[in-house]
């Protein structure tokens, strides 16, 4: 899992004309950005977040080395990974979405379900993307109820009566 990227942020319309950002964090704590820098983005560039202004539901960034409107407009809708490994550990019985991606998926009896393809949340709480075995789609399952026991790599869930069927 240490090579894995994890999606941090996401930089947004270029501010002003000395190269700021809008800039969306994804992390728990915000402001983080800029101990996690450099960032990577899609194609492998490092971006490293100098300064940040709190504006509503996102930042005003300065970013290093993007001195000037064209050079952050250029950047707009770049996402911004961090390699999993540079996080911090989190604390007991906590986790990270991306470390549930490629666990199985199991009733509290042990029977396979599938596999976690991706986390997703539309708004109405947290849903596991799972792979069934003999079906093309995925399907998506609410995450609530789930017990992760990260150290055998298992994901268990009661599933609601039918919720499986076609």
């Amino acid at each position: 899992m240490s090579g894995r990227l994890i999606l941090v942020g996401q930089i947004g319309q270029a501010h002003g004309l000395k190269g700021e950002v809008k800039l969306t964090s994804f992390t728990q704590d915000p402001e983080s950005l800029i101990a996690y820098s450099p960032l990577l983005t899609q194609s492998g560039r490092e971006i490293s977040v100098a300064k940040l202004k709190p504006v509503k539901g996102a930042f005003y960034a300065v970013l290093q080395g993007i001195t000037d409107r064209n050079q952050s407009e250029a950047l707009q809708g770049e996402k911004l990974y961090v390699p999993r490994h540079k996080l911090p550990e989190p604390e007991e019985g906590v986790f990270y979405q991306a470390d549930l991606i490629g666990l199985p998926l199991q009733t509290p009896e042990g029977v396979d379900i599938g596999k976690v393809e991706a986390m997703v949340n539309y708004g109405g709480g947290d849903l596991m993307d799972v792979r069934l075995p003999g079906r093309t789609q995925t399907v998506l399952i609410p995450f609530k109820g789930a017990e992760v026991d990260l150290a055998a790599g298992i994901i268990r869930l009661s599933l609601a009566e039918g919720l499986l069927e076609d």
